[in-house]
């Protein structure tokens, strides 16, 4: 099952991420309808910890609403002990009773250093928010795999032709910086081209409104105001026999 357990930690850096990648793409996923569940303990130790930081954050506020609407988000696990040394010690607790996978979210694994021996002895596996991004959005991977896909089957069309004449080891590199130079390229691309579009709309409609002004100033200066000689009705005004 895809039950996982989220550090507190976590749910703070998700809040101060400037992109909101981490609230977006990994806490928003377990308030979506997806078999993905969050695993906290029967003691409400961590739910106390979340309730602290989620009243400094709204988003989290919102986060909290969303998964709460949503069936079964939450799993209670059972933990032996009642008090811990620190957050972290409840959340290795946590993670260790979530059979077969012992997953544990955090924003930095080097926060867990110290916690290194007790990890290896529960084989928790500890994923960082970038790991958790990727394992929580699979189509993300694919795309990239697609785009990475394409490339080499490029780059072996043109060897077969006689374009390279040696593949090395580091075409893999050379494949993925690729893909990222194609995707920044049509994005800042794209961008322009709306640049471009918006400065032509622009220039457009000032050159219009400057032809219509011309237009209006030039035939005001061709009317020419007849008046009668000699206080004289011209035959053609209205009422002439």
């Amino acid at each position: 099952m895809n039950r996982y357990t989220i550090t507190s930690e976590f749910l703070e850096a998700s809040a101060l991420d400037k992109d909101y990648d981490y609230f977006s793409n990994v806490l928003m996923v377990f308030a979506q309808k997806n078999q993905y569940m969050l695993c906290l303990d029967n003691e409400k130790l961590a739910k106390k910890l979340y309730e602290e930081i989620i009243r400094k954050h709204e988003c989290l506020r919102v986060w909290l609403e969303a998964l709460n609407r949503k069936p079964h988000s939450i799993e209670e696990v059972s933990i032996g002990e009642k008090s811990y040394k620190d957050d972290k010690d409840l959340f290795l607790s946590i993670a260790n009773e979530v059979q077969p996978y012992k997953r544990l979210i955090t924003s930095n694994k080097s926060l867990f250093n110290d916690k290194r021996e007790k990890i290896n002895f529960y084989k928790i596996d500890l994923i960082d928010g970038n790991e958790a991004i990727s394992r929580l959005n699979p189509n993300i991977n694919q795309i990239f795999q697609n785009c990475n896909n394409n490339i080499k089957n490029m780059m072996n069309i043109q060897q077969a032709n006689g374009d390279f004449s040696s593949i090395n080891n580091g075409n893999n590199n050379r494949t993925n910086q690729n893909c990222n130079n194609f995707t920044v390229s049509f994005v800042t691309k794209a961008r322009y081209t709306f640049i471009g579009f918006l400065f032509g709309v622009a220039t457009s409609f000032l050159g219009s409104y400057l032809y219509d002004n011309y237009r209006n100033v030039k035939h005001s200066s061709d009317i020419k105001i007849e008046r009668p000689v000699n206080n004289q009705i011209p035959n053609d005004s209205i009422g002439a026999n």
